[in-house]
């Protein structure tokens, strides 16, 4: 009876859906992430168990195993009586994951040494006690949230090569697991022969390429071959072959640049780019050009030819003997070895041996010398003679022009410098062609003072001005603009003088309401508009005053008619009229 069950049992289990096994694929396995270990020189109070759950973060974001929680781990460890603050090496790390029981143990360690961190992380195979994957990164002068940074992107460099279950190594997808649905990828680039890393793994074999049974999700390829590089992102779907082509370009590398000793200046292809050590980025593929100088060294130059995108140069200064070249006058132009230098005072670092020194100068003889330069180095001074004399000129009395070869040279007492020989000198008093003539011969390197004096021409002078009288045009003129506005017065007045009586009635009106008023509340409400009215009064008299003392200036700056006599278009005289206090009073006024 028994054997008839069992194998009932088998034969019904056998077709049950396979959602077990389904959900073994999804997280089969476990891992178990110990706490990074503090190295020496880690500063106090740097926060090593969230560097840790860094780690457990990507590690299940990045693999398909079941990642132990900490408190788990710490559980399972303190009840077997043991202290992870104890362990410091591999073996008893492994021995550690053993009793966890998990298949894979992630440990790590963090030191500082100077101003760098240096994190090392090893994966380990817990049965085999093998190494599956380990890395070292550093970060030099790191605050804590780059050093986070650091971690993260090593543990997805760790996880993204890890093996996955059952043995297989995969590449991850970016957002999924290695457990799952599969499908198939086809990759090809112009020109074949890349080389793929996919997701920060690097692939065996070239283009193209095909890899079967990956894991669903998205993945970023990234081709590369001699000087040419290209990348991609892809989704690989369930049960379906995914195609891509990358069109690779020539590759624009970073060159990490350093120099022995440091803080020298690097130059590429002749274009500074900053201060060693240094990184130079987007440089295209080829042969390029770099120059190192420092004080003190040699400068030197290095051919690098630009192969792959990350590349490294190291360049190696030889100190050189040091030489000051100074001239009189300075900012002369310096040339060693018939290559410019610089202008003086100019300090070089040179080679010992011998070399051929020049200094020049506008107007100066060239100087050279051939020296032999030992390691002490050497001071030289460069007396720079002129190619030219000087001419110094004064006249009486001051202020004449000066020509000198017939050119130009300014007012007089005047500095003009000229070559060698004889020169014709003029002196001229402008506007009245008197001048003095002077011959003078100037060697180079001399100077010659001139002194000429110009006898001058008594000129009239005029100690009266004559003034032109006003023509009847325009004496027509000025009296028609006079006129507009003294006309323009008097209507100001004339509105002035409206406003001030229909305010005084209005007030007046005011006054008879407020007598008649038998409540508190009218007799505040007509005293206001009694005192407003009366403002109102006032301000039109200061209107009507504006108007009437424009029109009064106007007529009394007028000119006068060349006979005396009024036009016929203008008033005899104003009457203003207006009322004060009640009463109307005029004025006539006449022009």
């Amino acid at each position: 009876m028994k054997p008839k069950i069992i194998l009932s049992l088998v034969i019904f289990m056998s077709f049950l859906p396979p959602y077990t096994s389904a959900f073994a694929q999804e997280r089969s396995g476990d891992l178990a992430v110990l706490d990074i270990r503090a190295g020496a020189n880690l500063p106090q109070g740097l926060d090593l168990d969230l560097l840790g759950q860094i780690l457990r973060e990507e590690a299940v974001k990045a693999t398909g195993y079941r990642v132990m929680t900490r408190e788990n781990i710490f559980a399972i460890l303190q009840d077997k009586g043991i202290d992870l603050s104890k362990c410091a090496d591999m073996e008893c790390e492994v021995q550690y994951g053993r009793i966890l029981q998990a298949d894979k143990l992630l440990s790590g360690k963090l030191t500082l040494v100077g101003t760098t961190y240096y994190l090392s992380l090893n994966l380990y195979d817990t049965p085999t006690a093998a190494i599956d994957k380990s890395l070292t990164r550093d970060c030099k002068g790191c605050d804590f949230s780059q050093l986070l940074s650091v971690v993260r992107d090593s543990a997805k460099e760790l996880f993204g090569a890890a093996t996955a279950p059952g043995g297989l190594a995969l590449p991850f997808p970016e957002e999924g697991v290695a457990a799952g649905p599969k499908g198939g990828l086809y990759i090809k680039t112009e020109p074949p022969g890349a080389s793929i890393v996919i997701n920060g793994n690097e692939m065996k074999g070239s283009t193209p390429m095909t890899l079967s049974d990956i894991p669903v999700g998205t993945y970023t390829i990234e081709s590369t071959k001699g000087t040419y590089s290209g990348a991609a992102r892809v989704r690989v779907k369930a049960d379906e072959f995914a195609s891509i082509k990358i069109v690779m370009e020539p590759i624009k590398a970073r060159i990490t640049i350093v120099t022995d000793p440091p803080e020298a200046e690097v130059l590429l292809d002749g274009n500074p780019i900053g201060t060693s050590p240094l990184t130079a980025s987007d440089v295209p593929a080829g042969e390029h050009t770099l120059e190192a100088r420092l004080s003190g060294y040699l400068p030197t130059t290095q051919k690098i030819n630009v192969e792959k995108v990350e590349q490294k140069a190291s360049i190696a200064l030889i100190r050189g003997a040091g030489i000051t070249v100074n001239s009189d006058p300075t900012g002369a132009l310096v040339y060693i070895d018939n290559d410019y230098k610089g202008t003086t005072p100019l300090t070089e670092a040179l080679a010992p041996g011998r070399h051929k020194v020049m200094v020049k100068m506008d107007d100066y003889v060239e100087w050279e010398r051939d020296i032999v330069l030992a390691m002490k180095g050497a001071v030289i001074d460069a007396k720079l003679k002129p190619t030219f004399g000087l001419i110094r000129l004064t006249t009486k009395p001051p202020g004449l022009t000066a020509y000198v070869d017939e050119k130009n040279m300014g007012v007089t007492p005047v500095e003009v410098k000229v070559r060698s020989g004889p020169h014709t000198v003029v002196v001229r008093k402008e506007g009245t062609g008197e001048e003095k003539h002077a011959s003078v011969t100037v060697n180079a390197g001399e100077e010659k003072n001139i002194d000429l004096a110009l006898k001058l021409k008594p000129q009239p002078s005029r100690e009266t001005q004559i003034v032109r009288p006003l023509s009847p045009e325009d004496i027509q003129r000025k009296r028609k603009v006079a006129n507009i506005v003294a006309y323009s017065g008097m209507g100001l007045a004339g509105v002035g003088g409206g406003l001030a009586v229909t305010f005084s009635v209005m007030a007046q009106n005011a006054r008879k309401k407020y007598e008649q008023a038998t409540s508190k509340a009218d007799l505040d409400k007509y005293i206001n508009e009694v005192k407003a009215d009366n403002q109102m009064v006032y301000i039109s008299y200061g209107i009507m005053g504006a108007g009437a003392i424009i029109s009064i200036v106007s007529w009394i700056v007028k000119p006068s008619t060349p006979e005396g006599t009024r036009s016929e278009d203008e008033p005899g005289g104003i009457r203003i009229g207006f009322l004060l206090n009640g009463n109307l009073v005029g004025v006539t006024t006449t022009f």
